[in-house]
């Protein structure tokens, strides 16, 4: 997880839908000055660094083989999250990567946020989908089979698109899993707090997504 000091009211009560359900919870806080109270936990490792965003959240990869969850700090995850990402993912032998919320591109990308055929978001009932984008804030994959690395995210606040890119090189998909519009519960936050909301005219995403020449979902490969 990574987060920053103006999410800090809802951090511990999201810490605690998590806790139970991992070995460790790693966080990285984006320009914070000390490590919150409630985070001095056995199970809980975190580094205050740089701000760098929604990067944050790949800091630890290179720890070794793990299934390696990346998750926001403005969801409430509900105590089955864990269990059905893994079950996800071991019914396809870990070689996919595994969402809650994906998207369908549809080129050319001028705008990443505006064209998009089709998305699929954690907010609404959806069917197992294979996507080109998912979303890195209800994530799972295992690091053998995706060997991401903290380098392969160079810049804050387009992790999706980063992890997307990584998966067409790797030629690994991605997969939205079934699941219920009210399986996971939004934080309210005030409007312009959200990455989401500061990024919508970013022409940075549309650059990243057209230096591939074509997307696929590469299913057969791996499915």
């Amino acid at each position: 997880m990574a987060t920053f000091p103006q999410r800090r009211k809802y951090l511990e009560d999201v810490v605690n839908t998590l806790l139970p359900q991992v070995q460790i919870l790693r966080i990285y806080l984006n320009g914070y000055q000390e490590v919150p109270e409630f985070l001095q936990h056995p199970k809980v490792e975190t580094f205050i660094g740089d701000d760098i965003g929604d990067a944050g959240k790949f800091f630890w990869l290179g720890c070794g083989h793990e299934v390696y969850f990346s998750v926001d700090d403005d969801f409430y995850y509900p105590p089955t999250y864990v269990r059905d990402h893994l079950q996800t993912l071991q019914f396809y032998r870990n070689r996919v990567i595994v969402t809650l919320h994906g998207c369908l591109l549809k080129f050319p990308v001028e705008r990443y946020y505006r064209d998009r055929a089709e998305i699929y978001g954690w907010y609404e009932s959806a069917p197992s989908k294979f996507v080109h984008v998912g979303g890195t804030g209800v994530m799972a994959f295992d690091t053998e089979a995706f060997p991401l690395q903290f380098i392969d995210v160079p810049s804050k606040n387009m992790a999706d698109i980063w992890v997307a890119l990584k998966a067409q090189k790797l030629q690994m998909p991605i997969l939205v899993r079934e699941h219920q519009a009210d399986y996971l519960t939004l934080i309210d936050e005030p409007a312009g707090e959200s990455i989401w909301n500061r990024q919508q005219d970013d022409p940075r995403p549309a650059y990243v997504i057209n230096s591939v020449p074509e997307w696929k979902l590469h299913v057969e490969e791996h499915a």
